[in-house]
This record gives C-alpha cells, sequence and structure tokens, in this order.
C-alpha cells in the first residue's frame, strides 16, 4: 500500500506528456494577380484616299480623238501618256474633180498618241480643278494636235473617275497646216490664238493632208466658257463674238457668202440660241468638207458653218481676217 501509495503521490513533472506546443499558422499568402492582358494594338487608320491628277488619270484613260476636230471620233486607249493606234487622215481639198470622193479624202495611217502637259484651272465655276489636255497623233513627218477639256468630279472616291473628257475638242492644230498657240486658262475661261489655213491648193509641197505654211491663215483669238445647255456643259465662244466653243476650223473654201436671211445658232437645235442678233443681219458662211459619220454633222436639218457679223468683215477688211466663230444653219432644201 504504501508503494501504491508512493506511486500516486504528486506529479513531479515527468510521469507526463506534455501538450505540444501549437504555433500559430502563418496567413496564407495572397496570391499572384494575374498578369493583365497585353492591350490589343489599335488598327492603322485607313489612309485617306487621294485621288490621282487629272492629268494622271487622263494618261491612263480611253480618250475619243476627232481627226480636224469635227469628224467621227477615234477610241484611243493611253497607257502612261501613251498609245499606237490607228488615225484617219482627211485631206481638205486635193483638187476640184476628187472633193466629193471619200476615198480620195480620206486615208488610214498609223500613228502614234502622246499625250501633253494639262492647264489645269476651274471652268465650271463649281470649285473643282478642271483640265485642257492636248493629245498629239504623230503618223510619219505629220502631226495632229486637238485639246481637249477634262471636267473634274467633286470628291472622287477609290475606283471613281477622276475626271470626265468632253466630247468635243476646243482647238485643233496640224504640223502643215492650223495652229494652236498661248493656251491658257485665267478667271474662269479658256484663252488661245488659233490661226487656221485657207485657200486651200491641188498643188500639195505637204506630204502630209494638210495645206501647207504659206498658204493664207485666218488668225482668230478666242475666249471660250462653260455653260449648261439641257443640263449639259456646252462650250461657248464669248470672243471675239458668240459662237460654238468648240474646233472652228478655216473653211475649205476661201470664197464667203452673204448669209442673208439665213439665221446661225449657238447649236445644232433649231430652237437654240440664235446668234448676232437673229435672221436678217448681214452674215458671212464658210463651209467645210466633212468626213463619213462626223462628228459635227450631228443634225439632219441643221449644217455646221463659220460665220462672221458684216461688222466684224468691215473690221478685219484692211488686211485681217473674216473668220469670227462657227455655228450652225438651217440645210438649203
Amino acid at each position: 500500500m504504501g508503494l501504491l501509495a508512493a506511486g500516486c503521490g504528486a506529479d513531479d513533472g515527468e510521469g507526463t506528456t506534455p501538450e505540444p506546443e501549437t504555433t500559430a499558422a502563418a496567413p496564407a499568402a495572397d496570391p499572384e494577380p494575374e498578369p493583365e492582358p497585353e492591350p490589343e494594338p489599335e488598327p492603322e487608320p485607313e489612309p485617306e484616299y487621294e485621288p490621282p491628277s487629272i492629268g494622271k488619270h487622263a494618261a491612263e484613260a480611253t480618250w475619243q480623238f476627232a481627226p480636224r476636230g469635227i469628224n467621227a471620233p477615234l477610241e484611243i486607249h493611253l497607257t502612261d501618256g501613251e498609245a499606237e493606234d490607228l488615225y484617219v487622215a482627211y485631206r481638205h481639198r486635193p483638187d476640184l474633180g476628187e472633193e466629193m470622193n471619200p476615198d480620195v479624202r480620206s486615208e488610214e495611217r498609223d500613228a502614234v498618241y502622246t499625250m501633253g502637259e494639262p492647264i489645269e484651272g476651274d471652268l465650271t465655276g463649281d470649285g473643282v480643278t478642271d483640265a485642257v489636255i492636248p493629245l498629239t497623233a504623230t503618223f510619219g513627218e505629220d502631226s495632229e494636235t486637238l485639246w481637249y477639256v477634262w471636267f473634274g468630279t467633286e470628291d472622287p472616291g477609290d475606283g471613281d473617275p477622276v475626271a470626265e473628257q468632253h466630247p468635243f475638242p476646243v482647238a485643233a492644230a496640224q504640223e502643215c497646216g492650223n495652229d494652236v498657240a498661248d493656251v491658257r486658262i485665267e478667271d474662269g475661261a479658256l484663252h488661245l490664238e488659233v490661226s487656221n489655213v485657207v485657200n486651200y491648193h491641188s498643188d500639195w509641197e505637204c506630204d502630209g493632208p494638210f495645206a501647207p505654211d504659206e498658204h493664207d491663215h485666218q488668225h482668230l483669238p478666242r475666249t471660250v466658257e462653260v455653260e449648261e445647255f439641257h443640263g449639259e456643259p456646252l462650250l461657248v465662244q464669248t470672243a471675239p463674238v458668240r459662237a460654238w466653243g468648240g474646233v472652228c476650223p478655216g473653211t475649205d473654201s476661201p470664197e464667203w457668202f452673204p448669209g442673208g436671211d439665213q439665221a446661225v445658232t449657238l447649236t445644232p437645235d433649231p430652237d437654240s440660241e440664235v446668234l448676232d442678233g437673229g435672221p436678217g443681219v448681214n452674215l458671212w458662211l464658210g463651209g467645210f468638207f466633212f468626213g463619213e459619220d462626223p462628228l459635227m454633222d450631228v443634225s439632219d436639218d441643221m449644217v455646221f458653218m463659220s460665220y462672221t457679223p458684216s461688222e466684224h468683215q468691215q473690221e478685219q477688211a484692211a488686211g485681217g481676217s473674216p473668220l469670227a466663230g462657227c455655228g450652225w444653219v438651217m440645210r438649203s432644201s
């Protein structure tokens, strides 16, 4: 009993299992933040469309080219401002006996077409740039240059035409014939100096279809403006007299004759504006030869003619030329 009691005496600290020491758990570390995704780069803005100049557009375009400026137009496809194609050369007056034979009056030739430098300006008053551009056909030792107006397009989009060619040339010049000089755009109008050959003879000193330089010339400083007719642009000569604004070549014949009561109109529409005050004024009229399907002979009732009012005829009588302009008169019955 005594031993048992001794064994059950006071705890000396050696006979018990100590409570394990507890250590406070460290707080869990915050998870690493997910890396923010790289912002997607903003797309490059579409470059603003810049249309080519009228000159660059015309250098890759299909042109209408009317030999002598008044005959049936040819389609000429330019690449980089040039093309090789046919040219139909019309002779003015080989001789009187062959005058009406179209096989003698015209011939096809191989030609090289070359576009010249555009002259730019606003011809319509709409704030859009227009241009007058020469296109030259060279065939053998001869050549012909036609000047065409190209009307600019307002704010053209990608694929839209920058400009459109007017179908009627405003001037025509030949290596061995008519001449055009000092072409410029000022104050919304086109100004040019024209020198047209007249008095053609059968003794051709020129290898080509045009008259030699020593033949008589009609000199005509012209001012041409653009007006609207039936919703379309119309070329109108405003000086020296009001007249048709397209090509107005020298007459095939040096003879002029009084127009009597003939009325000259601005267009082939007989109801269009009557030039020089109306019928009954003293007009002097001169005619042209046209090939088949001519550009200018566009009416069954009206014929294209050169004309000058009698007042202008008298002013030019002291050494000048009677040529003043072109228009249409009613065909004779």
